[in-house]
């Protein structure tokens, strides 16, 4: 204050000055006046007196005049003339000395230049804001008119454009952007993709006349678009900060490799190593960079990032709607979800879309299950995580670099001993519209599913229903009365073509109901035609993750075993009546080899147990059979086929639950048998359907919400049966041990009936 006072405190000085002498009492007292507390305790002059009831006001005036009378040059200096106000309450100080009138005019002076000064600093600050609106909107005009250019022109006529307009400077940042705001706004998708189009166009034309142009219009997109800094420093430090709050130099080494490589690969960015660190180059061959996987920190679970929803337009519009996870977020798990005396954090690591808890639970291991689901109802409950967080429950042996941290540290008998970390819980929030298990489900894209399934329904129908002809390649009256051009015959099909869909429907039925219990969202099926055996079954996908590995058990159980022992129903009821037929009924019946009843272990038993002479007839004689009988023989199959444990299949979602790390194993195990079978015995059916698994349902299902809990013993038991029942189902039947022809295993039957007939046996 004083550096600012300029002329005031010369002001202040020469008045100091021209004060006269006074002793300390009277100074105690002029500051008792002055005081705030003092003043405001009233106006009256009873208020303002001393203990010894003389004003103070009287006590200055006597000592003023004392010292002035006293000859003292300041004194003389200073005619000082103190009178008390008018009630006691103001006081009036008169200066005559020239130079304190003086200084007070400079100080009117400055005053009213300070005011003419801050007028014109107002009048040039309106005068820039009206230049800068007028330049903002000549800008603007002239990027619509680049724009409208650029949409009116003609294939031939663009890139003599983009050169004129390079040439004249015209072809900025801001255009580009322009471009990119009005795809994102656009009313109709015929409109946003012409905009779409026009900017990549536009933006390779570029390239190949300004490369140092289009890399600069690429790194603005990506700051505004993201958020980031061009160089995506901020970006790069805030997926290395979890690496670097621990691990092993080792794993931090790994991590930084791996976190390379995803970069380099996914944003086609190349990192280079500098002694200040690391420099990103972006390169130019793409005209829009999109976000990558890489953005994850290395801890994330290779179990959630294969349903990472990675469909992204070029535009990066698709990650518009993926929210990263703020500090209040944060704040709100630790304070409201993981409450203290249910879970103890011993760490956190964030990221952009995740967090990292590790730490242990609270109370018996018995009760994890149930603190967990409460968790997940508070997450549910809660207004601002409902709809943008998902919490999962892992083993820390699902966190990749985890893994290998502990695996480096940890002995042998450690590990024997179950003294190593990977077995610890560790608590992970995602982001929700990072996962997408159910990807690109607009409208549109639901529709086309619906479509796309209805096709697949017809084709399956028909596949069945061609199946069924060919079962009737035996039949002697059948061809004759079609050969006849009575095509009434073909109605003799239907119903086996309706009993064998019926025990699809009631497979589906199955997962439906156990979906609905757990409240687990599953989608449609989607039907696979087959000629070998009429139909494959049904893909059905999780469109929601299951809460637990028991709800997931559950589901994938369910489908199979209500399937399977429909199809049994009808095997066994179908013998029955095959045993009863007349010669009308047998007319109309499917006429397939004896070799049909030694294709399973488990249906041979039962066939053998109802009636001994249909095993002990060759596999070549033909054997009219109710349609029940081969509804029940390929419902049975079908149904085995799907809880075969391998991947997303039935059975390697129940290997998931129930088997946990030993799941991968034996799917392993169960392909390279099902391979040694197609290749060697000549299993056409596992061969075809083993191809179809490989392609289409390899990748293991996703985890369960808490896929740190395991399931129960019963169901674990549960499971072992059911797959000693599909081996049952899928060994043939073994006739050098019981009796009979030997078929050497289970072939499918052929499309066309009769002219495969010769290659049923082995």
């Amino acid at each position: 204050r004083r550096a600012s006072a300029g002329p005031h405190r010369e002001h202040h000085d020469a008045y100091a000055h021209a004060q006269p002498r006074r002793s300390p009492q009277a100074l105690r007292r002029t500051r008792a006046v002055h005081h705030p507390l003092a003043m405001s305790a009233g106006s009256g002059p009873d208020q303002r007196r001393g203990t010894g009831g003389t004003s103070y006001l009287e006590a200055d005036k006597e000592e003023a005049e004392a010292s002035a009378g006293g000859g003292h040059e300041e004194g003389k200096a200073a005619q000082l003339t103190i009178e008390e106000g008018r009630g006691g309450g103001a006081v009036k100080v008169n200066n005559d000395n020239p130079e304190y009138q003086r200084m007070e005019e400079e100080r009117q002076r400055l005053l009213m230049e300070a005011q003419r000064l801050r007028l014109e600093a107002d009048t040039d600050a309106k005068k820039l804001e009206e230049e800068e609106k007028r330049v903002e909107e000549e800008r603007g005009r002239r990027v619509e008119g680049v724009i409208q250019r650029l949409r009116t022109a003609t294939a031939l006529e663009f890139p003599a454009i983009i050169k004129s307009s390079l040439a004249a400077g015209t072809l900025t940042e801001e255009v580009f952007q322009s471009l990119v705001d009005k795809a994102d706004n656009a009313k109709t998708p015929e409109e946003k993709e012409e905009l779409t189009f026009l900017s990549e166009t536009a933006l390779r034309l570029v390239e190949e006349n300004d490369p140092k142009l289009a890399q600069k219009i690429q790194r603005s997109l990506l700051k505004v678009r993201l958020g980031v800094d061009p160089d995506l420093k901020e970006e790069l430090d805030k997926l290395n900060e979890p690496l670097s709050t621990s691990g092993s130099p080792t794993s931090l080494k790994k991590g930084v490799d791996e976190l390379r490589e995803m970069l380099e690969g996914a944003m086609n960015i190349t990192l280079l190593n500098d002694t200040n660190g690391a420099v990103v180059k972006i390169n130019t061959s793409i005209p829009f960079v999109t976000v990558p996987e890489a953005f994850l920190p290395t801890w994330f679970p290779i179990s959630l990032s294969r349903d990472l929803n990675t469909e992204v337009s070029r535009d990066l519009s698709g990650y518009d709607n993926v929210q990263p996870l703020t500090k209040k977020d944060l704040k709100i798990l630790k304070e409201e979800v993981l409450l203290f005396d249910e879970w103890f954090s011993s760490s956190t690591d964030t990221s952009r879309y995740a967090v990292l808890f590790r730490g242990s639970f609270k109370g018996e291991p018995s009760q994890i299950q149930q603190t967990f689901d409460r968790m997940l109802s508070r997450v549910e409950a809660h207004p601002e995580l409902k709809d943008k967080v998902t919490l999962f429950l892992l083993p820390q042996r699902a966190l990749p670099f985890e893994m290998m941290e502990q695996l480096e540290d940890a002995t042998m008998d450690m590990i024997l001993r179950g003294e190593n970390k990977l077995n610890e819980p560790c608590m992970i929030a995602v982001s929700k519209n990072l996962l997408s298990l159910d990807k690109g489900q607009t409208k549109g894209a639901q529709n086309r599913a619906l479509v796309f399934q209805a096709i697949l329904l017809a084709a399956s129908l028909f596949s069945l229903t061609s199946f069924s002809v060919a079962t009737f390649g035996l039949n002697a009256d059948f061809w004759s009365r079609t050969l006849a051009g009575d095509y009434g015959a073909l109605t003799d099909c239907f119903p086996e073509v309706g009993f064998t869909f019926l025990t699809l429907l009631a497979h589906e039925v199955g997962h439906w109901l156990a979906a609905k219990k757990s409240n687990t969202k599953i989608s449609l099926p989607f039907f696979i035609p087959s000629l070998q055996t009429g139909a494959f079954g049904a893909v059905t996908r999780l469109r929601d993750y299951p809460r637990s590995k028991k709800d997931l058990f559950d589901l994938a159980i369910a489908g199979p075993a209500l399937g399977l022992a429909t199809s049994l129903i009808f095997f066994v009821v179908g013998l029955a009546l095959t045993s009863q037929g007349t010669n009308e009924a047998i007319a109309s019946w499917p006429v397939l080899p004896a070799a049909l009843f030694h294709n399973s272990f488990l249906l041979g038993l039962i066939t053998d147990f109802l009636d001994k002479g249909l095993l002990a007839e060759k596999i070549t004689t033909p054997m009219p059979v109710h349609p029940l009988v081969v509804s029940g023989f390929l419902g049975s199959i079908i149904n085995a086929l799907n809880f075969m444990p391998i991947g997303r299949l039935d059975g390697g979602r129940a290997a998931t639950s129930a088997l946990a790390a030993g799941a991968p194993l034996l799917s392993i195990v169960t392909q390279l048998a099902q391979a040694a079978s197609g290749l060697f015995s000549g299993n056409e059916l596992q061969l075809f359907w083993g191809i179809l698994v490989v392609i289409f349902q390899n990748s293991p299902e996703v985890p369960a919400k808490n896929d740190f809990s395991q399931v129960d013993s019963a169901r674990r038991t549960l499971f072992f049966v059911a797959l000693f029942i599909t081996l049952l189902v899928l060994v043939p039947y073994p006739d050098q041990i019981l009796g009979g022809a030997a078929t050497g295993g289970m072939q499918s039957m052929p499309p066309m009936g009769l002219p495969g007939l010769d290659k049923i046996g082995a």
